[in-house]
C-alpha cells in the first residue's frame, strides 16, 4: 500500500508540527503543510513498527471503512495511509484532515451522555440514571439537551438517523470500537446549531485489528464452516461498544480513556441481534438503507476495496478475504431476518385490520 511521507526531518521544512494529540489509545499528532498553514491534519501512528513488519491492520481499516461510507453517503473523516518520519525513525499510521476547521465547540458522546446522567439524577433519592453507551440514551439525551433553552437547534430525527446507519454498518463490518469516546458532536454558537461529526476511529473492522497469524486462525475456521453462529463465536471475544437498547460494554471509569474487553454471552450477542433486527424492521428508511445497500448483489465491500487500490495499491488478500466472508456472513444473515420480520409485522397488521372491521 503506497503511502504519503510526512517528513518532519526534511531540510525543506514542508511541514509545520504544532502539537501531540492526548485522547484515543493511538499516539498522534497535529501538524500543517508548509503551503496551506491554515489546514490542519491528524497524524495517527498504528501499530505497525519501524520496519514495516505488520502487527496490525487498523491502518487499513481506517482507508476501506472511509470508502464503504463514501459510497453509501455517510459522512465520514477520509483517512490516508501515511509514514511520519521523526527522530530518524519511520512511524506507519494514518492522516486525516481537521473535521473542526471552525473550532466549534465539541462534546464526545461521554460529555452527551454524562450530561444526560446529571439531568436524571433523582434527588429524591439521590440516584443518577445509569447512561450506558446506547441509542436510546444518546437520544434521551439530544432531547434533554434541546429543552436546555431556544437558542440551541437541534435536528434529533436526523442526528438518530446518522447513529442508525452507523450502528448498521458498524454491525455489518464487525466494528468494535464505537465506544463513546469514537462519537462527537459540534457546537456552533453563532447559529446555535447542533449536529454530529463526520465518522471518525473507524479502523477496528472485519477482526483485522490482530496479527496475520491470529487473522489467518480465524479466517480458516470460518470458511470451513461458514455460518453465522461461528461467526458469532468469534465476535463473543469483541466488545460491541455501542448498543441500541441494550449496553453491550462497560467503561473503567478510574481510566476513562480505556474500554475494558470483556467476553460477551451468547444470549447477548442474540440480544443485539434482534435489537438490531427490530430497529430496521419498525423503519421503511432503514429497511431501504439496508437492502439497497448491503444486499448480497450489490457489491458495496468490492467496490470499497476496488476504490482503495486504485488510490494506493494491493490490499492484502488474507485481509479481503476475511472480510468478503464476515461481510457476507452477517448481511445475509441481517437481511433474511429483516425481509421475515417486516413480512411477519404486515401479517399482523392484516389481521389486526380484518378484526377491526368486523
Amino acid at each position: 500500500m503506497e503511502r504519503k511521507i510526512i517528513d518532519l526531518t526534511s531540510k525543506n521544512e514542508d511541514f509545520i508540527f504544532y502539537t501531540t494529540e492526548l485522547r484515543g489509545a493511538r499516539d498522534k499528532m497535529w501538524f500543517s503543510f508548509k503551503d496551506k498553514p491554515d489546514e490542519k491534519w491528524l497524524f495517527k501512528k498504528t501499530n505497525r513498527d519501524s520496519t514495516g513488519e505488520t502487527i496490525t491492520f487498523e491502518d487499513i481499516g481506517e482507508v476501506v471503512f472511509y470508502e464503504l461510507c463514501k459510497i453509501i453517503d455517510i459522512p465520514c473523516v477520509e483517512y490516508v495511509p501515511s509514514v511520519c518520519r521523526a527522530n530518524d525513525r519511520d512511524y506507519n499510521g494514518v492522516m486525516s484532515k481537521n473535521y473542526n476547521p471552525n473550532e466549534y465547540m465539541e462534546f464526545s458522546g461521554y460529555s452527551l451522555l454524562e450530561f444526560l446522567k446529571n439531568f436524571m439524577y433523582d434527588n429524591f433519592n439521590e440516584e443518577q440514571y445509569s447512561a450506558k453507551n446506547t441509542l436510546d440514551n444518546y437520544e434521551k439525551a439530544l432531547i434533554c439537551f434541546a429543552n436546555l433553552t431556544e437558542d440551541i437547534s437541534i435536528d434529533i430525527d436526523e442526528i438518530m438517523l446518522q447513529l442508525k446507519k452507523m450502528y448498521i454498518l458498524d454491525y455489518l463490518t464487525a466494528q468494535s470500537d464505537r465506544n463513546w469516546y469514537n462519537i462527537s458532536f459540534l457546537y456552533d454558537e453563532e447559529s446555535g446549531k447542533f449536529f454530529m461529526t463526520p465518522l471518525f476511529d473507524n479502523g477496528d473492522i472485519f477482526c483485522w485489528n490482530h496479527r496475520e497469524n491470529v487473522i489467518k486462525h480465524q479466517y480458516a475456521v470460518l470458511h470451513n464452516k461458514n455460518k453465522i453462529k461461528y461467526l458469532n463465536e468469534l465476535l463473543l471475544s469483541k466488545s460491541v461498544a455501542l448498543g441500541i437498547h441494550t449496553a453491550t460494554s462497560d467503561i473503567d471509569m478510574s481510566n476513562p480513556k480505556r474500554t475494558i474487553k470483556f467476553k460477551l454471552t451468547k444470549e447477548l450477542m442474540e440480544t443485539i441481534d434482534n435489537e438490531v433486527i427490530d430497529m430496521i424492521a419498525e423503519s421503511k428508511e432503514l429497511q431501504d438503507f439496508l437492502f439497497e445497500n448491503f444486499a448480497l448483489e450489490n457489491e458495496t465491500l468490492a467496490k470499497a476495496f476496488k476504490n482503495t487500490e486504485k488510490k494506493y495499491g494491493p490490499l492484502p488478500q488474507l485481509l479481503k478475504d476475511q472480510a468478503n466472508l464476515i461481510f457476507k456472513l452477517r448481511s445475509q444473515f441481517l437481511c433474511e431476518k429483516v425481509e421475515k420480520r417486516t413480512k411477519e409485522q404486515a401479517k399482523w397488521e392484516e389481521i389486526n385490520e380484518a378484526g377491526l372491521q368486523l
